[in-house]
């Protein structure tokens, strides 16, 4: 494939386009043609920060909410010092807000490598 620039148009010489050739071996990353090439392009525009964060949150979420409600279920109510109505009503508000900092504070350890084997390439 061979583009001539022309004096009009598109290629003209305000355009700074004139005396341009193109071929498909010069510029084949413009064209895609190897699959190796595009590849990183391809991972790094699925690998966000957001993407990460959201994986992250997930993870903890799911573990650590579960695990929450599990210890929450085997627990009877005390006695003395039970909230009454108030606890019960804020109490899962109180373990959400717990999770989501468990999560982030063990991220390293737990969502982390998840994620880098979510994010692996494969052959």
């Amino acid at each position: 494939m061979t583009i001539n620039a022309t004096n009009t148009g598109l290629g003209g010489r305000d355009s700074g386009l004139s005396g341009l050739q193109q071929s498909p071996v010069a510029n084949r990353h413009l064209l895609g043609a190897s699959p190796e090439l595009r590849a990183p392009a391809a991972k790094s525009s699925r690998d966000t920060p957001e993407l990460k964060e959201a994986f992250s949150d997930f993870v903890g979420q799911t573990f650590f909410g579960e695990l929450m409600k599990q210890m929450r279920s085997t627990l009877d109510k005390p006695a003395f010092f039970h909230g009454g109505m108030g606890e019960e009503v804020f109490q899962s508000q109180l373990d959400q807000i717990v999770v989501e900092r468990i999560a982030k504070s063990s991220a390293n350890s737990v969502s982390d490598p998840m994620y880098r084997l979510l994010m692996a390439p494969r052959s």
